[in-house]
């Protein structure tokens, strides 16, 4: 996630970290198949801690993908820095091969760019991009089912999965997105800004669970050195991006949708969402929730999965994620 508001996170993280104690049902789980989709692979630690499941056989990575919108749509992203987190997290697949990691898939080139709202404003009239990654989705998606649908793990823009849904929108009942977004009310912050036609798609035609205003887990640069000596250790260590604020934190920024792929007692209370309107942020038009949608809406989503709705991870338990985060990739780097 580049370019994150820093003094929202930090107070979201603060404010929303506690709350009830009972744990809540998301639709999604380690026994699905799981596709990892991002932009930076340098400003977070998600992509160490889904390495470190695949390598320990906790869950099936089928593929990671880089994705990004670019100038001038998205004056923060050029071209080159779009290639060089293609490059970044190809350096970090090899550090994870060359530590050891098994099941560890190539990366693959997700969208470069954005979709746009044709001038029709209906979805089916979208232009899709067809990138590499959108196919692999698509691929993925069709050997899933309804039961067990494909899990997409997003902490960037909607891009490929609304492009995957474009190329074909039969896959629609059989993938679930899990994506960390930092809004609790609409699908704002520069995950949504970044490409907000994309996550209207996802909102309106596939099943997303959206996580806002939650903790995700603690995680101190200085304690990756006590870790055991390893080339993904010191990629993890020497990570870094200057963006506003330069990352990463003291936390794995994008990783609590991953986390809840191991952990069902991390999330504390989600709300059911669908589109309410648009508003304007910065040149570009967000998809806004409508009135919080009635309990019994809430039960048939997490117990029937429906199509076309949204379910909102409210509250989150920091402590579980910075425990199951840690156990995780401190197995993983010691060889399982």
């Amino acid at each position: 996630m580049i370019y994150r508001c820093c003094l929202m996170s930090i107070i979201a993280f603060t404010l929303f970290g506690c709350g009830s104690r009972h744990p809540v049902g998301l639709p999604y789980g380690a026994s699905n198949p799981v596709i990892y989709d991002n932009d930076s692979a340098v400003d977070v630690y998600t992509d160490e801690y889904l390495l470190a499941l695949s390598s320990l056989g906790e869950i099936q990575l089928k593929g990671m993908l880089t994705s990004s919108s670019i100038a001038p749509d998205n004056r923060f992203v050029q071209v080159e820095d779009y290639e060089k987190e293609v490059h970044n997290r190809e350096n970090l697949a090899r550090a994870a091969k060359a530590s050891g990691f098994r099941n560890v898939p190539t990366p693959v080139r997700g969208p470069k760019g954005q979709l746009f709202k044709p001038g029709s404003g209906k979805i089916e009239d979208t232009k899709s991009i067809g990138s590499e990654g959108s196919h692999l989705i698509v691929a993925e998606a069709r050997k899933a089912t309804p039961q067990r649908p494909l899990v997409i793990i997003a902490g960037g823009p909607l891009t490929a999965a609304a492009d995957a849904y474009l190329l074909d929108p039969s896959i629609a009942d059989k993938m679930i997105v899990a994506w960390f977004c930092i809004q609790n009310y609409d699908m704002g912050n520069y995950n949504g800004w970044a490409d907000a036609w994309a996550a209207y798609i996802v909102l309106q035609k596939l099943k997303l669970v959206q996580f806002g205003m939650v903790p995700p887990p603690r995680v101190l640069k200085s304690q990756l050195l006590d870790l055991p000596a390893s080339p993904l250790r010191d990629f993890m260590y020497q990570a870094y991006l200057p963006s506003n604020p330069p990352g990463p934190g003291d936390t794995d920024g994008d990783a609590p949708p991953a986390i809840a792929l191991m952990r069902p007692d991390y999330s504390l209370k989600i709300k059911a969402a669908n589109f309410g309107h648009w508003i304007v942020q910065d040149g570009h038009e967000i998809p806004v929730f409508s009135k919080d949608l009635p309990r019994r809406i809430l039960y048939r989503l997490t117990n029937r999965q429906e199509q076309g709705r949204t379910l909102v991870v409210t509250h989150a338990d920091q402590n579980v994620a910075t425990q199951e985060w840690w156990r995780a990739i401190r197995k993983a780097v010691s060889g399982g």
